[in-house]
């Protein structure tokens, strides 16, 4: 992956913890792990871009208009189906770490359908 694409995948595994309103210990370490294993090339640290996106995915998830407009923008990083596969399994394995909550399981779909995997 690129760096955007890291950045859209940070961005969304942001949106998947926050999607239940619960953040879970085994979640957060989770995310970490999905986080320290990006290959990353960026002037910004990945600690510094995950405390920047964590406020605007937030805003993003305020609204239901805002969190579209944000999923199709995250998702669109992804060009190929490999690709696409590959986020959404990172994705949807975070989800799951503590357990599927219904709103988890619709923003999957969401992500999902946007992805068209």
């Amino acid at each position: 992956m690129n760096q955007a694409q890291n950045e859209a995948l940070i961005n969304l595994m942001l949106a998947a913890r926050f999607s239940d309103k619960k953040i879970s210990l085994s979640e957060s370490d989770a995310f970490q792990k999905h986080v320290d294993n990006l290959a990353w090339e960026s002037g910004t640290s990945r600690d510094i871009f995950v405390q920047q996106a964590t406020a605007a995915v937030r805003k993003a998830l305020s609204a239901e208009e805002a969190t579209r407009q944000f999923l199709e923008r995250q998702c669109g990083a992804f060009i190929d189906s490999e690709q696409k596969r590959n986020a959404f399994r990172i994705i949807e394995s975070l989800a799951l770490t503590d357990g599927m909550d219904p709103k988890e399981n619709k923003f999957l779909m969401q992500v999902r359908t946007l992805l068209g995997v």
